[in-house]
């Protein structure tokens, strides 16, 4: 659920981007200010503005060769191997007219320029900040990304690299990772759809950059604010604009997906497929041409207008209806309801494993054009922005000295209209939704429409995963967690209570050798121990010895229905899962599960162990 949203009143000027920190929240205000960025920092217990910072710009010397490397691109046939013969001959004589710019003309060029970052609208603009790192996406003849450090309170520069690619927006995932990504802006020689991680060791930031496959219908992409991809601290999302199918990849297995499809009753199909030229050819120059063919459609048909993380597992979907509201004459969204810009959201999370849809078909709240203005009745705009870590910000445009609490909307609207006749200022205010991570979405959102006759299914890769359910465990802290999913390779060792301690690195090394050219394997030691907690401690300190320190063990414990384990001798009559199930007799006993499915399970017998034979049993526990 979200909690009462608030209402902060930041500037006379365009505010771009907005987040919160702890107790204060910071907004990023464009200026003419040549020496570098300004955020701004906001009590939100005082409600006062505490102070103004500036992040420096860059001191860098222009470098001709990047400037044209960067312009040039990267060739149509590397970037999409089916791209007709006439696309390389468009991109190689664009390369020629690149490389004969000479450096003093690049040079010129650079000097003539100053550093600028485009705001673009709230959420749009590529700047975060956080207690003690700051990044921005700046523009001088080409796109940098610079990155800030905080030291004795103040900004210096940490780093400036040259970027090449689509950047929509970025985000620190922690103080030592930025994300960086983009989605769809098309005609440029680069991937469409990409997303780069950038962490800090101690030769500096190390930047990994993955190409992740387009979203379907590019050409619709250039219609509207739209945002159609986000990156949380665990998750990747990408929308496809005309149809309502999400892709999501794990942050650090983006070579998988999970796909997300709805039909909602209410949706309006795409009816011509004239889209798809440009998706089998997206470097082609006849962009104008693409856009007059589908422009009829693009305001007709439904379509994601937005996807935003609330949290690392919580995921906001908004679309396009295209129906207006019932009954919204004189209200506050009777024109956007009328000319088909009404959005609806859903709300999906990730539970137990996977992906369960929370609630659908919230529309917005509505207000009369005679109600007071409160927070709670403001609904979510086209350029409402969430930050993924639980704070969604609305912006609101006002006649400068207006509290709006004392007006109706329609007095707003009136005040605003006058005001802007002789003004070109006007107040920008905030209207900030914090989300509590409730299992259902309690008010706030306006009615819900009635999700009859839609079809909803979910992909896994390779298979629907139904039987996921039998690979769950339990760990010290009673956290279920899914086994075969925590990621795309999991090794597993069984340990029990009679187990051949001494065998245990044999089994290991084993599975090690199943392993090697996997790059990123996730290890498990799954235990079978009482259901007490000093019990299954004391177990975890007798084997962690044995599974070593080379390793990056989750320890996890059997899911057991009850009743004492030393009563079963038989395996399938033990009340626990997987010895029930696998018919666990001794162990270390080994699996291997690959994109969730168990691929091979040893029992102990099975092995082979040397240590047991030499040992004449090995050591018991």
């Amino acid at each position: 659920m979200f909690l009462a949203p608030q209402l902060v009143l930041l500037s006379e000027a365009r505010t771009a981007t907005v987040g919160v920190v702890d107790s204060l929240l910071w907004w990023y205000q464009p200026s003419t200010d040549r020496r570098g960025l300004h955020i701004y920092w906001f009590s939100l217990p005082s409600r006062t503005l505490l102070r103004r910072e500036l992040l420096p710009f860059p001191r860098v010397q222009v470098s001709p060769s990047v400037v044209r490397r960067i312009l040039i691109g990267i060739s149509p046939q590397e970037l999409f191997p089916s791209s007709p013969p006439e696309r390389q001959r468009q991109w190689e004589k664009w390369r020629r007219e690149i490389l004969q710019w000479s450096d003093s003309a690049i040079r010129r060029a650079w000097t003539k320029e100053r550093w600028t970052t485009d705001p673009g609208g709230i959420g749009r603009c590529a700047v975060d900040v956080t207690a003690s790192r700051a990044a921005a996406v700046l523009r001088r003849v080409v796109e940098f990304l610079a990155i800030w450090k905080r030291v004795a309170g103040r900004w210096h520069l940490d780093t400036v690299l040259p970027w090449e690619g689509v950047v929509d927006g970025i985000r620190f995932l922690d103080s030592a990772t930025l994300a960086v990504w983009g989605t769809a802006k098309v005609g440029r020689y680069v991937p469409y759809t990409s997303l780069a991680l950038l962490s800090r060791t101690l030769q500096g930031w190390r930047v990994q950059r993955q190409t992740l496959r387009n979203p379907e219908g590019l050409i619709f992409t250039v219609f509207l604010p739209r945002q159609l991809m986000d990156v949380s601290r665990r998750w990747v999302v990408i929308a496809e604009p005309i149809r309502y199918r999400l892709r999501l990849y794990p942050l650090r297995s983006v070579e998988d997906s999970v796909v997300l499809e709805r039909m909602p009753a209410e949706w309006r199909a795409v009816g011509d497929t004239a889209y798809v030229l440009l998706d089998r050819d997206p470097y082609r120059a006849d962009l104008k041409d693409l856009m007059d063919l589908v422009r009829g459609q693009v305001y007709s048909a439904s379509s994601i207008q937005s996807v935003m993380f609330l949290d690392d597992t919580t995921l906001s979907v908004r679309w396009y209806t295209r129906q207006p509201l019932p009954h919204d004459s004189g209200t506050l969204l009777e024109r956007t309801s009328r000319q088909g810009f009404l959005t609806a959201m859903d709300i999906w999370q990730y539970r137990l494993g996977r992906w369960e849809l929370l609630d659908s078909n919230l529309c917005p709240p509505n207000p009369s054009l005679h109600h007071h203005f409160v927070p709670l009745l403001h609904p979510l705009g086209l350029e409402s922005y969430c930050d993924g870590r639980g704070n969604c910000f609305t912006p609101i445009q006002l006649a400068p000295g207006v509290r709006p609490q004392d007006y109706t909307y329609g007095e707003l609207k009136r005040l605003l209209e006058h005001h802007a006749r002789e003004n070109d200022s006007v107040l920008i205010g905030m209207v900030w939704h914090r989300w509590q991570g409730k299992a259902e979405v309690h008010g706030g959102t306006g009615r819900r429409q009635d999700a009859v006759g839609e079809k909803i299914s979910i992909h896994y890769p390779e298979n629907d995963r139904q039987n996921d359910r039998r690979w769950r465990a339990v760990t010290l802290a009673g956290d279920t967690l899914d086994v075969a999913t925590l990621a795309r390779v999991v090794a597993v060792v069984f340990l029990s209570g009679s187990v051949c301690l001494e065998c245990i690195p044999e089994v290991v090394q084993f599975l090690r050798s199943r392993t090697a050219q996997d790059r990123k394997v996730r290890w498990v030691a799954l235990c079978l121990a009482g259901p007490g907690a000093v019990e299954r401690r004391s177990y975890i300190q007798s084997v962690r010895e044995y599974l070593g320190t080379s390793l990056r063990w989750v320890v996890a414990f059997d899911l057991c229905e009850g009743g004492s384990l030393a009563r079963h001798d038989l395996p399938e009559r033990l009340p626990c899962r997987w010895w029930g199930k696998l018919r666990i007799h001794r162990t270390p006993a080994a699996a291997l599960f690959r994109n969730g499915q168990l691929v091979h399970f040893w029992r102990f017998e099975d092995l082979g162990l040397t240590s047991w034979a030499r040992g004449g049993g090995g050591k018991r526990r």
